[in-house]
């Protein structure tokens, strides 16, 4: 196992994603995720995680997003990965206006 080889099941999964085939995607994501962590890059565990958000608001699992980014956005505060963090936030409040919730989507 080797951090090329997560990065190519990231992308992989993307692809499926991309193509709507999420429980491909979130196999292929849960595979990444398994060696990002075995290898500790935080980094890594961050994107799959927000990949497998995202999964879950396009299936209308708006609550499983959450957990997951709010999950994201807590890793990336304790790790200092500004960008990762911005995009966390960004697909927190896009679940919370998709939700209707225009002011928690504010606060975030």
């Amino acid at each position: 196992m080797s951090i090329l080889e997560a990065n190519l099941l990231l992308e992989q999964g993307n692809i499926e994603e991309a193509e709507s085939q999420y429980e491909e995607a979130l196999i292929l994501y849960r595979k990444a995720l398994a060696i990002y962590t075995k290898m500790d890059v935080i980094s890594g565990i961050v994107k799959v995680n927000i990949q497998i958000g995202l999964i879950h608001r396009h299936q209308g699992n708006n609550r499983g997003a959450l957990e997951k980014l709010e999950y994201v956005l807590r890793l990336t505060e304790k790790n200092k990965l500004l960008s990762l963090r911005a995009e966390a936030l960004t697909n927190i409040d896009d679940v919370y206006k998709a939700q209707g919730e225009y002011q928690t989507a504010l606060d975030y």
